[in-house]
């Protein structure tokens, strides 16, 4: 009694070094809902090998039964299967980067070619390192003929779930390995016991078709890298016109985006759409092409390279608020720019673990904000994208608003203290707190009287910090600071 060939996915990535291929012929299925095969009576080459055989395209063939790939004049089985069309035979396209199993001209005869997934989506090479699901369309068309599609995840799954056992329809023409984790040893393993088919998602694995008896190889070569992998391909009737965009950030950070591939007509981003960039001294204003806008609801009807437009902050003036989501309760922060960088225009008051309000307050926390040792300021405080500044960014600073006799005056708040706000950075007096217990008790100080900022610089092992002080101009710093003191923090961007 012959036995159903079965499908699933495999998300191992564990795979032999040895090369004892098997000889074994793939188990039958049972014919209990076999399809019938469309006669090939009609066609002119009537040996169409298992991995497509050359004709020439203009020969008559019978197109309900078979395919001519027009750009090598392979020529493919074809099979109905519920709504939808398949390469009966493994694609056998000679890309650059693909091989033979074995590196035999009889075996891509046999077997159709091995691809590794990059080359089989039509992707930048990368793709076989990193997540590139942004690139890849609906009925992504790769390396398969106009007019199909590289079998997808769905695809595979609706076969696994049909009544089609027709065995003829499998290759079964194992996997290829360009070489082990230890870089030297190359090998193919598996033809004849196992099928094994890329999908549109590379980071699900692929699909495999086996017969139900196996026998592991007994050498393993560790961990088997995506990049590593080459795998058969099956076509599928059917191709959803795409567009690629790319984005240009023009000077701003990150320097490179991904490219993105989008449906036509979709308004549809997903999780495609990117993140805004950012610039020191200007404000994101959009994505563009010419003087159109593109959004995430914007519909693509050609591939595009969006330039991001950005428009410049005068000195002092302010940026966009920023919203800190890392606490239960959202912290808006509004920003200024200062000497080409972008600063919190507010004490930083995130709850870290080990922060504290003054006097043990809420309301100092929400006026002053919070107060952190060094090495919480140093390490926890900012959020991602921002950071303590160092001594010299705080230096840099001060210069810009006037030297150390007059910046205090210019920094200071003139609503909630006594200086002019020159440059809205509105410095705010909140203490500090000295975390070494001495016999006077005193722990927390200076609140409404001083504001002293850390910054992430130590010199000869004591970190530095800066000071205002109320009815004084200038604006300090020194090294006698404990770590353990707990002071404010301002915040700068990347």
């Amino acid at each position: 009694m012959p036995k159903k060939l079965l499908v699933s996915i495999s998300l191992a990535f564990i795979c032999s070094c040895s090369s004892n291929d098997s000889n074994e012929e793939p188990q039958q299925p049972s014919s209990s809902s076999v399809a019938e095969t469309p006669s090939s009576s009609s066609i002119v080459q009537s040996s169409s090998s298992s991995g497509g055989q050359a004709v020439n395209c203009t020969e008559a063939y019978n197109p309900a039964t078979h395919f001519c790939d027009k750009r090598d004049g392979n020529l493919y089985k074809i099979v109905k299967i519920g709504e939808q069309v398949w390469f009966a035979e493994n694609l056998n396209y000679n890309a650059s980067g693909s091989r033979c199993y074995d590196d035999l001209q009889s075996n891509c005869e046999k077997y159709g070619r091995h691809y590794d997934w990059a080359t089989a989506m039509v992707l930048d090479k990368e793709c076989n390192e990193m997540d590139c699901s942004g690139r890849v369309s609906y009925m992504h068309k790769g390396i398969c003929p106009e007019g199909w599609h590289v079998a997808s995840q769905g695809d595979w799954g609706a076969l696994a779930n049909s009544a089609y056992e027709d065995n003829s329809f499998y290759t079964l023409g194992g996997i290829c390995i360009d070489k082990c984790s230890d870089g030297v040893r190359k090998y193919c393993n598996n033809a004849g016991v196992r099928g094994y088919y890329w999908s549109d998602v590379s980071t699900a694995g692929w699909f495999m078709v086996t017969g139900e008896v196996y026998t592991n190889p007994s050498a393993t070569c560790g961990m088997i890298y995506m990049e590593l992998i080459m795998n058969s391909v099956r076509c599928v009737q059917g191709e959803w016109k795409s567009y690629r965009v790319d984005f240009n950030t023009n000077g701003g950070t990150p320097e490179t985006i991904p490219y993105v591939v989008i449906d036509s007509g979709s308004t549809y981003w997903g999780n495609k759409y990117p993140e805004n960039p950012a610039k020191i001294g200007y404000t994101f204003g959009g994505w563009f092409d010419g003087d159109m806008q593109y959004t995430n609801i914007t519909p693509r009807t050609k591939d595009v390279t969006l330039i991001a437009k950005w428009n410049k902050l005068e000195e002092g003036g302010k940026g966009e608020d920023y919203t800190d989501t890392r606490n239960s309760q959202s912290q808006i922060y509004p920003t200024v720019i200062l000497n080409g960088k972008r600063w919190f225009a507010k004490n930083l008051n995130f709850n870290a673990s080990g922060s504290l309000c003054h006097s043990n307050l809420q309301a100092n926390c929400d006026k002053h904000g919070r107060l952190y040792t060094w090495d919480i300021a140093n390490s926890v405080a900012c959020p991602s994208g921002w950071h303590l500044p160092t001594n010299d960014e705080w230096v840099d600073l001060i210069e810009f608003a006037g030297g150390y006799e007059f910046a205090g005056r210019a920094l200071k708040s003139k609503t909630d203290w006594d200086g002019n706000d020159d440059f809205n950075f509105s410095a705010l007096p909140g203490g500090s707190h000295n975390g070494i217990t001495f016999e006077y008790g005193v722990t927390y100080e200076y609140i409404g009287l001083a504001g002293l900022w850390w910054t992430s610089t130590k010199f000869e092992g004591s970190p530095l910090y800066k000071s205002v002080l109320s009815f004084n101009d200038d604006i300090g710093g020194g090294v006698d600071m404990l770590a353990e003191y707990s002071l404010s923090v301002r915040c700068v961007e990347d």
